[in-house]
């Protein structure tokens, strides 16, 4: 019997780090931690999809100060594994993380010492993440496209019901248009807003259509257009406001 058993017995070791594989890590300390910390929050918090949490959440879970904390973001976004963007819902605006597993498998020979014994077991276990993510984001953009495309479907429709009561000269109502850009468009836009914030740009924006304002070859395509130099959605900016500031419940 090992001196270890027959003084302690069988106790779990409730230590929180490996310390023999947190040596295998070519990141700095605090890096290594944060490193531990969006790995387990991305596969098994959060399913593999991007995430909101604040700094003030990640300072008090893992020690390190927010200084540091901004720091380390970058360098890691700087590596192309991580990104970070802001979202829009209809309370405020938020940071959201997103580890790319994949993309952390190319970069290992930076994370960890490829000649240790853990490279290995490290790139396996990190390869099928990535799988496991893929497959997760797959679906979740598909649940995406097709959520959104029925809520935009339906919102035409009531409008179309709504302006027919309200005018002698009716207009037909006819289903929109969906294919791969049209599914391209509405992932693209549910990065940045949620539901309820496009439904409400996307009312002020067909009853400009009806009244006969605009004429959109594709409506949703023109409604979601996205400008990368200025990253915005010009069309739909004009219309959220023109909601936010026209639109009152009893005019919806």
């Amino acid at each position: 019997m090992s001196n270890k058993k027959q003084y302690i017995g069988h106790l779990d070791c409730p230590l929180s780090v490996n310390i023999k594989r947190f040596a295998e890590y070519l990141l700095p300390t605090n890096e290594r931690i944060f490193f531990d910390w969006l790995t387990t929050k991305q596969a098994m918090g959060f399913e593999f999809l991007p995430f909101y949490y604040s700094k003030q959440r990640i300072e008090e879970e893992t020690g390190i100060q927010r200084k540091s904390l901004d720091k380390i973001v970058k360098r890691f976004e700087a590596m192309g594994f991580l990104t970070t963007e802001m979202r829009t819902n209809e309370v405020g605006k938020y940071r959201y993380f997103f580890m790319d597993f994949a993309k952390v498998c190319d970069r290992l020979p930076e994370i960890v010492d490829k000649d240790s014994d853990f490279s290995a077991t490290f790139g396996a276990y990190f390869q099928a993440l990535a799988g496991a993510q893929r497959k997760a984001l797959e679906a979740e953009r598909e649940s995406t496209a097709n959520e959104l495309y029925t809520l935009l479907n339906d919102t035409y429709k009531s409008r179309v019901r709504a302006y027919n009561e309200r005018h002698e000269r009716k207009r037909d109502y006819t289903q929109l248009a969906r294919n791969k850009a049209v599914n391209k468009a509405i992932e693209h836009i549910a990065k940045y807003y949620d539901n309820n914030t496009i439904e409400g740009a996307f009312i002020a924006y067909c009853d400009d259509w009806l009244r006969g304002n605009i004429e959109p070859e594709n409506p949703i395509i023109h409604f979601a257009t996205y400008n990368p130099k200025n990253n915005s959605f010009p069309t739909f900016e004009v219309y959220l406001i023109e909601f936010q500031t026209s639109y009152t419940r009893k005019a919806v």
